[in-house]
Order: C-alpha cells, then sequence, then structure tokens
C-alpha cells in the first residue's frame, strides 16, 4: 500500500476489514478477533490480523459492548490500527529495499504513518470526518497552489469549528513537528 491511489474501505462482515486499493487492484481482509488459527497456506497476501491501539492505551477489535448500569466513560476519538501479517510467500519490500523470508511477519502501524493534507480539496465534512478517524494531529493545511488560490482555502478554514488550539496544529504546527522544524 505503498503507491498513492483511490481506495475503497468496507467491512467484509462484523470481523473483517477489507481495503480494496486501485494501485495493482489489490484487495488486503484484516481480520479482528479471528475465530480460528490462521491457514497454513502461503500467499503473497498473507494472513492479517488487526487491533486498534486506542488513545489512551486502550485496545480493541471492530466492535464496542453496551450493557446495563452506569454510563461508561465516552470511548477515545481515534486510534492507531495495528496489523500483523504472517504467512507469506518470501518477497522483497520497495520501500527499505530488503528481503523477507517465508517465515516473516510484517507489521504495520497504518495510523501512525498518515498525513492527510487539505490540498485543494476544501470540504468542511470531509475535513470533520478525517479528524474523527485520525485526530487533529494528522492533518495539515496546505492549498495546491497555483491549482487553488490561497484566500478562499484560508476563508475556508477560519470557518471550520474546530479551537484555535486545534486550527494552529493544522495550520502550521504539525507540518513543524513532522518535519522537525
Amino acid at each position: 500500500m505503498r503507491v498513492p491511489g483511490r481506495l475503497r474501505i468496507s467491512w467484509q462482515d462484523d470481523n473483517t476489514l477489507k481495503i480494496e486499493m486501485d494501485a495493482g487492484t489489490q484487495t488486503r481482509l484484516i481480520r479482528f478477533n479471528p475465530a480460528g488459527p490462521a491457514p497454513t497456506e502461503k500467499t503473497l497476501q498473507g494472513y492479517s490480523v488487526g487491533t486498534w491501539e486506542l488513545a489512551g492505551g486502550g485496545r480493541g477489535g471492530r466492535g464496542g459492548g453496551g450493557g446495563g448500569g452506569a454510563a461508561a466513560p465516552a470511548p477515545p476519538r481515534w486510534g492507531s490500527l495495528n496489523v500483523a501479517t504472517t504467512n507469506m510467500t518470501a518477497g522483497y519490500l520497495l520501500s527499505s529495499r530488503s528481503s523477507y523470508s517465508e517465515n516473516a511477519t510484517l507489521t504495520e502501524y497504518f495510523t501512525k504513518h498518515f498525513w492527510v493534507t487539505t490540498s485543494g480539496f476544501f470540504s468542511t465534512p470531509a475535513l470533520l470526518c478525517t479528524i474523527l478517524q485520525l485526530g487533529v494531529d494528522r492533518v495539515m493545511f496546505s492549498v495546491d497552489w497555483p491549482m487553488n488560490e490561497a484566500p478562499p482555502a484560508m476563508d475556508w478554514m477560519s470557518k471550520i469549528p474546530l479551537s484555535a488550539e486545534e486550527k494552529a496544529k493544522i495550520y502550521g504546527g504539525n507540518a513543524k513537528r513532522l518535519l522537525k522544524l
């Protein structure tokens, strides 16, 4: 999933997240709370098991429990998807230029490596949805000049219902932290 492109993310069933990608027309299945052991057959995609690392240190699968009694504290608003993939055929990672054996375990931390910009897409619902999923610390403001002009983008951003502290992160604080400036 290194090449930029469109993603379609859906739930195949209650415990399997399905990610379809344009690049190479790949489909990844990430299983949460698998019922049985991983299959023994080795494939290019392997067998992926996911867990959520929630803000505040919690972990869990897809769902959340309900129940009677006192109201539970509000769940964290975002977290990180951790995926461990086993049962892969031997291969080569282009990103690090290294090979791996058929006994390797590939561990991916999705949201710890995702950063989103507003570049050319000035949609309030899309921005707020992204913040709800990834957190405000993963969003950076950009304009995509000369395709888009800065004044309309700045006007749009000024009307977003976020705190001054959150806007400061998006306007430049997050980029400074990411680029270690």
